[in-house]
């Protein structure tokens, strides 16, 4: 081999190998698509404002002298009962684990959280 020759692979590294720039470019790009991927998703969820629209034998329950409806209802379009309704049970049911969470309780957060647009609520 001639004296002043440049070996390819040892002076800039392997040939094909990524750097470590375009390995963290890579990466970001891989999360960028997850997170357009996921995106698609959501968006498409929100179209249907319905839940229960391809269970229609779940609506309604009557046996043993139980009569349960249930009905999806959007946050903007929930009752001011409903609503009332509804966080107190978080609150009973969630709430101590919320406070001894790194999230902590935030009832006017939890609250508009529910009257959110795109929120869907079984009542």
């Amino acid at each position: 081999m001639a004296r002043n020759a440049v070996l390819p692979n040892t002076v800039l590294g392997k040939a094909g190998a990524k750097t470590g720039s375009s390995k963290k470019k890579a990466a970001r790009r891989e999360k960028a698509s997850r997170r357009r991927e996921r995106e698609t998703l959501v968006a498409a969820a929100n179209v249907e404002k319905d839940l229960l629209l391809g269970f229609q034998p779940f609506r309604r329950y009557s046996r043993n002298g139980l009569n349960v409806r249930i009905e999806c209802v959007g946050g903007d379009s929930l009752g001011p009962s409903d609503l009332d309704f509804c966080l107190t049970t978080l609150r009973d049911n969630m709430g101590d684990f919320y406070r001894n969470s790194s999230w902590g309780w935030d009832e006017k957060s939890k609250r508009a959280g529910m009257q959110d647009p795109v929120s869907r609520i079984l009542l």
